[in-house]
């Protein structure tokens, strides 16, 4: 008696090789009449590969976006030093003639070539600064001298024979504080370099509506003023001169 395919298969198969046989293509039930009480999975597909698969994916996931950030601060801070770069080549005299791109060891060679020029020039400028200030007050001092001279009294008191001699310089204006050092240190050295020996000095100033400066020298004279018949007029004039 001849059999169906499907029932000659089923007896010369193991009732665990039936049931997978009966397996469904969307993963059912084995289709028997006395179906197991759990379903039957094939090995490639259950819930723990499942899982294993899905936090897999969320790792890598995570890993290349951790990946594009670094890369993309990299990129940012190379584009922040390459800008720092060419600024400090635009400070380089005849940079901008090369048509040639400077590594960034280059640059840093001229610049260093270059601080010392730099240094000096900074000098430089420095005693051309100073020098114009001394000129200012220089001039400053001699517009302020033709005002004091002009308001100055100049009188002497010989004291003996001996030749000590005070001087007494009355100026009806008080200059101010710089301009007053400035006039009373140029006044004894101008006498020294005469050959008068000071011997003392003092000042009086006397503030309110009519401000005056008085400032008195006690003097030795030198022989060749002394012998002079009228060496008073001719100190008189010297100190006049002096202011």
């Amino acid at each position: 008696m001849r059999m169906e395919g499907k029932w000659s298969l089923s007896m010369a198969l193991a009732p665990w090789e039936e049931d997978i046989l009966n397996i469904d293509q969307n993963y059912g039930f084995v289709e028997r009449e006395n179906p197991p009480l759990f379903p039957i999975f094939p090995p490639s597909i259950n819930g723990n590969n499942i899982e294993e698969t899905h936090f897999s994916k969320a790792s890598n996931s995570n890993a290349n976006a951790k990946k594009e950030e670094h890369n993309a601060k990299e990129r940012e801070r190379r584009m922040k030093l390459s800008q720092t770069y060419f600024s400090l080549r635009s400070l380089l005299p005849n940079s901008r003639r090369s048509k040639k791109r400077w590594s960034s060891s280059r640059i840093i060679d001229k610049v260093i070539e270059y601080i010392p020029t730099v240094e000096k020039e900074i000098e430089k400028q420095k005693h051309k600064k100073e020098e114009l200030i001394k000129a200012k007050e220089m001039r400053n001092y001699n517009n302020n001298n033709e005002r004091v001279t002009a308001a100055a009294t100049v009188s002497t008191h010989p004291l003996s024979n001996s030749g000590e001699v005070i001087i007494q310089i009355c100026i009806n204006q008080k200059p101010a504080a710089e301009n007053y050092c400035i006039l009373f240190s140029s006044l004894i050295r101008k006498a020294e370099a005469e050959g008068i020996t000071i011997i003392g000095a003092s000042t009086v100033s006397v503030s309110g509506d009519h401000p005056t400066l008085t400032c008195h020298l006690h003097v030795q004279m030198n022989w060749s003023l002394q012998e002079s018949a009228d060496y008073e007029s001719l100190l008189r004039k010297k100190v006049i001169s002096w202011l």
